[in-house]
């Protein structure tokens, strides 16, 4: 298995057999002027990608808050940003060269629409990755500003609309226990006349943000946030205000490199992910809401950070966010793909009953009524059988494309191997009961024990009781 950064919490990287560390595999291998894009190696950090797009007068969409990821960790669980007009990373790469499984370099571009599907959100079970071409856009400054609002402010469906309807990039932060909501946007603004306020005083605005987000760091991982997550959990208010504050400054212009999803600093925190429906997008937010106070009621504080709402396009991979298994088989146009929520709840490392948390709400997220998916880089999805049910016709063109890469599985590790045996047992159910209905056999499925797989061994020292690093 290929490991970049190791920033993801799911268990898609651990693996009893060899892993290929790909961060000295970080060259810049050619910029094509002429298409506006850029060929790299897959251990190249966004942040570099960002710099030299910025310098030919580009900008790469769909950015995630880290920019210290590797290309080909984001290409390979579809990391994404908060552009409502694109979808994920993955969606804007080009072309990919890598070694299958039989030792050979093969190259896959959009002459081949079908496996560059199948590519583009692949786990890692393809092959090692070689080189990376990305689309770039021309580039464009932006006017970030953050409103703060209530849970009042957000919990119609039709607000979330009218936010959505009107922003190019949008993130809302809801914190519980303080009901403080934060929305974030970024709008194109015409460069000949920027505000003026922002045009004076936008270097000094940006320059506290970092100074704020960076205290709010360490503030948040520091040991208040040990202390108040094994002795006071109850204090989880505290966390949830620290990082209200973290998103203060209001307004200021921004350029590609910061603009969109992009935190100064960012601790190290613990999250799950689903995408739903766009226009469920309330109901979704009332679900986590009603559990963290279920739980509170309980003595119980799960989650002491945020609930997060980011908005992008489905997409076009076979493993992305498209949540429709009957999808049309190529569409190139975001705009004509559907809009989806990924929605995410952030708690620290410590965080008291964040498993039991975890797995309550993704009963909920997979439950017919949301129909949601996971988020591969994420933490939370043990029970993959409702989502295998679901996704089962894309997962099985998925596993013929694999079969041509790397028919004897070198590739793929215990996660990937569970679905596969997750999809045998959902088609040998369906073969023995065709007139099962959906809502009866997902019952089945939600019912199923949870499975406890490995993450990562760096992971896994984050967690220690003794909290050392």
């Amino acid at each position: 298995r290929a490991v970049g950064r190791s920033h993801s919490w799911s268990p898609l990287v651990p693996t009893s057999g060899v892993l290929v560390d790909m961060s000295n595999m970080d060259t810049i291998l050619d910029v094509d002027r002429v298409n506006q894009r850029i060929v790299a190696q897959p251990g190249v950090p966004l942040r570099q990608l960002l710099e030299i797009a910025w310098n030919e007068g580009w900008r790469v969409r769909s950015v995630t808050a880290i920019q210290s990821l590797t290309l080909g960790g984001m290409l390979s669980v579809g990391a994404h940003g908060n552009d409502t007009g694109a979808s994920t990373f993955s969606d804007d790469v080009v072309c990919i060269e890598f070694i299958d499984g039989f030792g050979e370099l093969r190259c896959v571009d959009s002459s081949s629409p079908e496996e560059l599907r199948a590519l583009r959100v692949a786990l890692g079970t393809a092959g090692i990755v070689t080189s990376i071409t990305i689309q770039c856009y021309p580039s464009a400054r932006f006017l970030y500003q953050v409103q703060t609002l209530t849970h009042d402010d957000v919990k119609e469906q039709a607000q979330i609309d009218a936010l959505v309807a009107c922003n190019e990039l949008l993130e809302i932060y809801w914190y519980p226990f303080v009901d403080k909501v934060q929305v974030l946007t970024w709008n194109q603004i015409d460069e000949a006349s920027p505000p003026k306020f922002v045009t004076e005083y936008g270097w000094i605005r940006r320059s506290a943000s970092r100074l704020v987000q960076t205290v709010g760091q360490f503030a948040i991982g520091s040991p208040v946030a040990y202390f108040i997550d094994h002795v006071r959990p109850s204090y989880a208010w505290v966390l949830a205000w620290l990082s209200s504050q973290m998103f203060t400054i209001d307004e200021y212009l921004q350029t590609p490199l910061d603009a969109g999803h992009y935190l100064y600093a960012y601790h190290k925190v613990r999250d799950s992910g689903w995408a739903i429906p766009a226009e469920d997008a309330a109901a979704g937010l009332a679900a986590y809401r009603a559990e963290i106070e279920r739980c509170a009621d309980q003595d119980r504080y799960p989650v002491n950070i945020c609930v997060h709402l980011r908005f992008i396009r489905s997409g076009d991979s076979l493993l992305g966010f498209n949540l429709d298994d009957d999808a049309p088989a190529h569409v190139d146009d975001c705009s004509s793909q559907r809009l989806i929520c990924q929605i995410e709840a952030a708690m620290t490392r410590h965080a008291q009953s964040a498993p039991e948390f975890q797995r309550t709400m993704e009963r909920t997220f997979v439950d017919p009524r949301f129909g949601g998916r996971p988020h591969w880089a994420k933490e939370g999805w043990g029970n993959v059988q409702p989502f295998a049910y679901r996704g089962r016709k894309k997962w099985a063109r998925f596993v013929q494309w694999r079969k041509k890469w790397d028919p004897n599985n070198i590739f793929a590790n215990h996660a990937v191997q569970n679905m596969d045996r997750q999809m045998q047992e959902i088609e040998g159910w369906l073969a023995d009961d065709p007139g099962r209905t959906d809502g009866t056999l997902m019952r089945t499925l939600l019912d199923a024990p949870q499975q406890v797989l490995p993450t990562s061994a760096i992971h896994r020292k984050l967690l220690e009781p003794d909290g050392e690093e």
